[in-house]
């Protein structure tokens, strides 16, 4: 049987709602409550560019027999060719032009082999989970609490600047945007106040170091009430100091606690900087396993020689996962 991946319709938008409430919404909110937690989703910036599909038989394009399911979030990215040339940013829905890379990023739930046989490769995907803390060592640092969306603009838009400026030969990253962290916290109030009938809500959404005027790392979070965990999804340290982390620390604890959450979550990577005692923790997912995609389009020989090579993904952090 020949299967082939379509948009979904509204019959098979009903179908998969009720194969997916078992892993997704269940047991943290009722089936009615999912439906409106996906509207809610929707509803915001990120949400509105939500592309769904479902993998189903090529010969019967209406059936509610459903093989597969697949959501698609554009996602602004950029990539540095191998030749060492400047940077492309480009997203996943530009139609203007012949675009030089396609790039896409997923994690998978059904290990590697279906993906991999598609042109996915696996990437490193660790996880590092803080137990939260009574007391910590007071750390002397200038903290500012970044409190409203219009706050974080400016600490995204610096995150931006920051990766396309270090982004070397062979890498590719996705660019930090407000609207996906919007996204996050809509939906973790949801299961906060629907849950947890909570009717007080955390309005922090992350940190920046600040010293002699100058920015020197941040950090961007979210109260994952689901899992019960302060979910890091973004920390760089500008200058690539691990005391940038510590001085943080005291900050994800106090607001963890706050909250009643039992630990800080964190995706390592490669080129960030963390004290050793705390990489040390690092552990392999067992699910939501990180895999990258570029294909070249290229006419010419040499072209379609770079285009073969691997592509480094960089910052695979959890404002990525959605």
């Amino acid at each position: 049987m020949e299967l082939e991946l379509r948009l979904r319709s509204k019959a098979q938008e009903d179908r998969v709602n009720i194969l997916t409430y078992s892993s997704w919404g269940a047991p943290h909110v009722t089936f009615p409550q999912y439906l409106v937690r996906e509207a809610h989703f929707r509803s915001t910036q990120f949400g509105a560019w939500m592309a769904d599909y479902v993998f189903i038989p090529k010969n019967d394009p209406d059936t509610v027999d459903i093989r597969g399911y697949l959501e698609i979030f554009q996602r602004r990215a950029v990539l540095r060719p191998h030749d060492g040339s400047p940077a492309i940013t480009f997203d996943a829905y530009s139609v203007a032009s012949a675009l030089p890379y396609l790039v896409s990023n997923l994690y998978s739930d059904v290990g590697t082999s279906f993906y991999a046989k598609c042109g996915w490769d696996l990437v490193a995907s660790d996880e590092i989970l803080l137990p939260v803390a009574t007391t910590l060592p007071e750390y002397d640092a200038s903290l500012v609490l970044i409190t409203s969306l219009a706050a974080l603009e400016p600490i995204a838009a610096l995150d931006r600047a920051a990766m396309i400026a270090t982004l070397r030969a062979g890498e590719v990253g996705f660019l930090l945007t407000t609207d996906c962290i919007e996204f996050y916290h809509v939906k973790h109030r949801y299961c906060g106040v629907h849950r947890h009938q909570m009717t007080t809500l955390p309005t922090n959404y992350g940190a920046y170091l600040q010293e002699k005027g100058t920015i020197r790392g941040y950090v961007i979070w979210t109260y994952n009430f689901e899992e019960r965990t302060l979910d890091v999804l973004k920390f760089r340290a500008l200058d690539d100091a691990t005391d940038v982390f510590a001085a943080f620390g005291p900050t994800l604890h106090a607001e963890a606690a706050a909250w009643g959450l039992d630990h800080i979550c964190l995706w390592p990577t490669r080129d960030m900087a963390l004290p050793e005692s705390i990489r040390a923790l690092a552990r392999p997912r067992d699910d939501s396993l990180s895999m990258l995609l570029v294909q070249g389009n290229h006419a010419g020989p040499e072209d379609d020689a770079n285009s073969a090579k691997p592509f480094q993904w960089v910052a695979d952090e959890l404002y990525l996962y959605a």
